[in-house]
């Protein structure tokens, strides 16, 4: 995971939420999403490819064993806390289990 913090700043991306049971207080957690946040107007097909990778989700199971968001929100506080709500949210239990919001 630090790894993949220290490639994200160095693609500028600005923050990130970390959601799953990672976020949460097991002691040997199973699951953990990640979404990027990027300022705003920044384009996908703009980036980097080792940028890219990061947020192309469809691949971030596989590549990073988790799921990731991409979200070009930074300093929209309402949708970083909507978001973060979302990923705080444990769908089997249907309880809320929080999230970490981390500057990178």
């Amino acid at each position: 995971m630090q790894a993949l913090f220290a490639r994200a700043k160095a693609c500028s991306f600005v923050q990130v939420i970390v959601g799953g049971s990672f976020a949460t207080a097991k002691p040997d957690p199973g699951d953990f999403e990640i979404a990027w946040i990027v300022n705003q107007g920044v384009d996908k097909a703009a980036m980097r490819p080792e940028c890219l990778e990061l947020v192309e989700s469809e691949k971030s199971r596989e590549r990073f064993g988790c799921d990731v968001l991409y979200l070009a929100i930074a300093g929209d506080a309402e949708k970083i806390e909507e978001y973060g709500t979302l990923l705080g949210y444990d769908y089997m239990s249907r309880t809320p289990r929080g999230t970490l919001l981390l500057d990178l």
